[in-house]
């Protein structure tokens, strides 16, 4: 029987000065810790890595092999990208002002770039829409929606001085003629009552 020779297959490597001696591929920059995680969390198939990120199948399987063999060092890596994070993002209202800065240069370059922009954002059940906008599109007081988020009526969250809503919840809660109708009818009652509370003090004096 022939001795047997080990092909080396040099698929992982790790360079003093990148990314502080992460493992990573070698010749690229994608990092074991990335693929491990798209495959983990994202729930990315290999085939999908291996064709979104120009890798070979090989290649995806020597980095979660790699992965599987040194859970330890990979999850120590992704902890410290945690923390990098948390200290670094920005706040919420920083990143609303950079997003409404960017679109701003958008809408003064491309204006009608930006109004289709708008369209496709428009049907995103995801999206965040703030009062005014509620109120422009479906026909609602931008107050009636900040009472409805103050009073915990509909999910919503706060930023600045004005409430943030997911589109899906706005269109499930005022997407049709009849909630629309109670809310403004609710909202006008309570401005005739206290429009008459005071007509009734001024009579008073």
């Amino acid at each position: 029987m022939s001795d047997s020779t080990q092909q080396p297959m040099t698929y992982i490597v790790k360079t003093p000065g990148f990314r502080r001696g992460e493992p990573h591929m070698a010749g690229r920059h994608i990092t074991v810790a990335f693929i491990a995680d798209v495959f983990t969390q994202d729930n990315l198939s290999i085939e999908d890595i291996a064709r979104y990120y120009e890798l070979t199948i090989a290649q995806v399987h020597a980095a979660l092999a790699y992965y599987y063999d040194h859970k330890e060092e990979i999850e120590e890596i992704w902890a410290e990208e945690r923390q990098i994070i948390a200290e670094y993002a920005p706040s919420p209202k920083e990143v609303a002002a950079q997003t409404d800065a960017v679109e701003e240069r958008f809408r003064q370059r491309d204006p009608d770039g930006y109004k289709k922009m708008l369209e496709v954002e428009r049907k995103y059940p995801e999206r965040d829409m703030t009062a005014p906008e509620i109120a422009e599109e479906f026909g609602i007081s931008a107050q009636a929606v900040r009472e409805a988020a103050a009073n915990q009526r509909i999910p919503a969250r706060k930023v600045g001085r004005d409430w943030l809503i997911k589109r899906q919840d706005v269109e499930q809660r005022w997407g049709n003629g009849s909630q629309r109708k109670t809310e403004k009818t609710a909202l006008g009652s309570r401005s005739r009552a206290a429009s008459a509370h005071s007509d009734k003090k001024s009579t008073r004096k």
